[in-house]
């Protein structure tokens, strides 16, 4: 049925099989969202053994616990198996906007003949 419908629109049929568990979530689940999710360092370990316990695949794992989709839990893993350091996460729109420096005319001008000598 997916290689179906995604040979009928174009997309791979991946996508589809991702998508599918989504429906459970109803509409919203395929909404943008515009912030990032906060998991604790916690909370990961319990989906990453779960997972290594053999209590389910990504997919079923990721809606078991709310995640908006398996690579997250993916890449959890991958980072868990090469011994890298989780963290946790608590995402602050302050640590990812950089506000760029305020110049006046003069200070344009001087930085466009700066970079004029350059070429």
């Amino acid at each position: 049925m997916h290689k179906l419908l995604s040979q009928l629109v174009l997309v791979v049929e991946l996508s589809i099989n991702g998508w599918t568990p989504s429906n459970l979530k109803g509409p919203d689940a395929l909404k943008v969202h515009k912030h990032n999710q906060s998991y604790t360092k916690e909370f990961k370990l319990k989906c990453i053994k779960a997972y290594l316990n053999g209590q389910g695949s990504y997919e079923q794992l990721a809606n078991k616990y709310g995640l908006r989709g398996s690579t997250q839990l993916k890449n959890w893993v991958s980072k868990y198996n090469s011994h890298r350091r989780l963290k946790n996460y608590y995402p602050t729109p302050e640590v990812y906007k950089m506000t760029r420096k305020k110049t006046n005319q003069q200070e344009r001008e001087e930085i466009v003949k700066y970079c004029g000598t350059m070429i």
